[in-house]
């Protein structure tokens, strides 16, 4: 039987018998019709592994699902599929898994696990580190588990290099949904900075309105299945200043990817990282819908906003480094801002004095009361980052 099917003798759609099953990996197909109204829904399909009548302590299966579906390049735990085994009906085999980057027809330097032992029959996750250091947009990655002294299954994804642009060294901070999830129950609640490969959790966060269900908010995936921190509408995070930031009046630099989504209000910020970001006059970043705003404590005048920031598309993905270098050519109590989209300087300009954003008043808040906020990640560095490091 599989998911209530019995396979042990198949029957056409019709009623009628089909020749029996051998050992194997079969593809199920199952959907549900109404004669009445000769109407049928969308079919499901998922392979089954089938142990034939007598082979059940010799028979040694792989079977692979929900893979093939495109990731993302620089996920770090990106997900390819999930795997099963059947061991000659041993509760535990062994197995080993091969996964080959490839651009276009070019295999690159392949991944290949230790023997990983795991239990039969149960569902396991084949996620990976995807971090192709290329602006190639023919990128895909083949994987393949093999059970030892069984089959082994395999399948390709496509690589997306467009949207989440590599690190740059030196992070300070980072938060990374990626490594998150919301069946974590007892931790789901913490942020952590991963950066350096550690993991040390922010003190005094606040969430509003969360509920914690995959595709409804929390740490899950959006519709391109990239991980991402999911705020919808009136949901929020807000993390002191005093987390991540270390420096006040020196160079630093924040980087963030992010998309804003069923925008009902446009003058709302959805990322601020400032003091007082509702008022004309705030430090910091101020983020909305289709704008970005940039004050330093030197000179936090509306009217000349036009020239400290940009205009963005509805909707867009937008992976944003705002870069502040202290004593700009020598020149101390001179500082230049540069702001990059998506890889391209969107904004520059320069301040006299204090260079810093930061004072003990200010805080990340991510979320809207009026649109749907997905965070893909943020970094802090306490220096500050050049073109170069954007592209």
């Amino acid at each position: 039987r599989a998911n209530g099917f019995d396979l042990s003798s198949p029957k056409d759609e019709n009623g009628n018998s089909l020749p029996a099953l051998t050992t194997g990996v079969y593809n199920v197909r199952a959907w549900l019709t109404s004669g009445e109204l000769s109407t049928q829904d969308n079919a499901v399909s998922y392979s089954v592994m089938y142990v034939a009548s007598g082979e059940q302590y010799s028979a040694k299966l792989v079977v692979m699902n929900n893979s093939g579906k495109v990731v993302n390049n620089y996920d770090e735990s990106a997900h390819l599929c999930d795997y099963a085994i059947y061991n000659a009906g041993s509760s535990t085999g062994v197995v080993n898994i091969t996964i080959t980057p490839y651009d276009a027809a070019n295999p690159l330097t392949p991944y290949n696990s230790d023997p990983l032992t795991v239990e039969t029959g149960k569902i396991k996750d084949l996620n990976h580190n995807i971090s192709l250091v290329t602006t190639s947009p023919n990128l895909s990655v083949r994987y393949r588990v093999t059970l030892t002294g069984g089959n082994y299954q395999e399948d390709t994804s496509v690589v997306d290099n467009t949207e989440i642009f590599e690190a740059a060294p030196g992070a300070s901070f980072y938060l990374n949904p990626s490594l998150r999830s919301n069946d974590d129950t007892a931790n789901r609640t913490t942020v952590y900075n991963t950066a350096n490969n550690n993991t040390v959790a922010l003190q005094d966060i606040e969430w509003t309105k969360m509920s914690w269900v995959d595709e409804i908010d929390g740490w899950t995936t959006d519709e391109q299945n990239r991980h991402c921190l999911f705020l919808p509408a009136r949901s929020k995070l807000t993390i002191p200043a005093s987390s991540f930031w270390f420096l006040t009046g020196n160079s630093f630099a924040i980087e963030l990817c992010y998309r804003v989504k069923n925008v009902s209000d446009y003058s709302e910020n959805v990322i601020s990282i400032a003091e007082n970001p509702t008022l004309a006059n705030f430090k910091g970043v101020r983020i909305r819908p289709t704008n970005i705003t940039v004050h330093s404590s030197a000179d936090t005048t509306a009217g000349n906003d036009t020239y400290r920031g940009t205009n963005l598309e509805d909707e867009e993905t937008v992976h944003l480094l705002v870069s502040v270098q202290s004593g700009f050519n020598g020149r101390s109590g001179k500082n230049l801002v540069t702001g990059y989209i998506n890889g391209t300087k969107g904004f520059q300009f320069a301040l006299e004095g204090d260079a810093g954003f930061a004072t003990a008043n200010s805080a990340a808040i991510f979320g809207s009361d009026a649109a749907d906020l997905y965070l893909y990640m943020m970094r802090f560095y306490p220096m500050g980052l050049s073109s170069a490091d954007a592209e």
